[in-house]
C-alpha cells in the first residue's frame, strides 16, 4: 500500500497573510484573528504570527475573541484556538468562543464538537483531585510455627 501526499493548498496571491494580536479593551483584553489562516501551522505559527498571552492579562477574566477581519481558515487554526482555551484555562482565564463577532459558524461548530471531550477530561482530573489516596497495601508478616 502506497502512501497518498495531498497537495498543498492553493493560495490566492492576494490572500492577506494571517495575523494574530493581543489588544486592550476598555478594561479588559481581545484577540483578534485576520486574514488567511489556512495551511498555517507547526512552525508557521510562531510568536510573530501568534504572540503569546500577555502576561498581565488578569485572572479569572475574559479574553474576547474577534474574527471579524478572519478571511478562511482551516482545521489547524481550531487546534491551535484549542490549545490557547487549555492554556489560559491554567491561568483561570475564559476565552469567549460565543461572542457575535468571534468566529465563522464552521469554526464555532468544530470547537463545540470538541467540547464533549473537554468535559469529560475536566471531570476526570475533579474526580482525581478530590479522591481520597489509594489504600496502602498490607504486608503479610509470616507468622513462626
Amino acid at each position: 500500500m502506497s502512501a497518498t501526499t495531498l497537495p498543498a493548498p492553493v493560495l490566492s496571491p492576494t490572500a492577506a497573510p494571517p495575523r494574530c494580536a493581543w489588544v486592550r479593551e476598555g478594561s479588559g483584553w481581545a484577540l483578534q484573528l485576520a486574514g488567511d489562516w489556512r495551511a498555517v501551522t507547526g512552525a508557521d505559527v510562531g510568536a510573530a504570527v501568534w504572540p503569546l498571552p500577555p502576561p498581565e492579562l488578569p485572572r479569572d477574566g475574559t479574553v474576547a475573541l474577534q474574527a471579524t477581519a478572519l478571511a478562511s481558515w482551516d482545521i489547524a487554526l481550531a487546534a491551535r484556538l484549542w490549545d490557547l482555551q487549555q492554556e489560559l484555562r491554567a491561568r483561570r482565564v475564559h476565552l469567549d468562543l460565543q461572542a457575535a463577532q468571534a468566529l465563522p459558524e464552521g469554526l464555532q461548530e468544530v470547537l463545540a464538537l470538541a467540547s464533549p471531550q473537554r468535559a469529560v477530561l475536566e471531570a476526570d482530573a475533579a474526580a482525581a483531585a478530590s479522591a481520597p489516596p489509594a489504600p496502602r497495601p498490607r504486608r503479610l508478616i509470616a507468622m513462626p510455627r
